[in-house]
């Protein structure tokens, strides 16, 4: 719904000789006035505090909400001032990108089971299997292109990732 719909009537109000005697005007002496249909205002605020109370009931969401958002291309909500922010075709694009990523790690369990330890396991888990596959490809394209493994990891991992890579003996 765009702000054309519910604006209405625009017109200029100009204060001249105001009235009772004592009542002084400034300089800026008019103003604009707008009628604005107040139902379709009613419906699209009734909308949007809809959409929002959705956004904050999904900051701690069940298992099966997991694979949902891993799936949904959803609006971003500022959290500080509540505004709906839309989203943009980059976001789009990453969103897609890594989906794979998103649903892989939805099979975390939520915090809330068990004070946060099964999720805690589960995910030091995934991070053990995606470095070991990390570490097989480094591994196998060293061999195939003819570098060391060592000097390969330096190469594909960031920099901030690495403490020390001991080089072999």
């Amino acid at each position: 719904m765009s702000d054309d719909d519910i604006s209405g009537p625009k017109f200029k109000v100009i204060i001249e000789k105001a009235q009772p005697a004592g009542v002084k005007v400034s300089k800026k002496n008019a103003c604009i006035v707008e009628i604005i249909n107040h139902e379709l205002e009613i419906k699209n605020d009734e909308e949007h505090t809809q959409l929002l109370n959705y956004f904050v009931g999904q900051k701690k969401p069940t298992w099966g909400a997991q694979f949902i958002q891993a799936i949904m291309l959803t609006p971003k909500v500022d959290e500080d001032n509540l505004i709906v922010e839309e989203v943009s075709a980059y976001e789009a694009f990453k969103h897609f990108a890594t989906m794979f990523w998103k649903l892989l790690f939805a099979f975390i369990p939520p915090v809330e089971w068990g004070s946060g330890w099964p999720a805690f396991c589960v995910a030091l888990f995934f991070i053990g299997v995606v470095t070991a596959v990390v570490a097989e490809v480094a591994t196998v394209l060293g061999c195939t292109i003819g570098l060391k493994e060592a000097s390969l990891l330096s190469h594909l991992l960031p920099s901030e990732h690495l403490f020390q890579i001991p080089s072999p003996v």
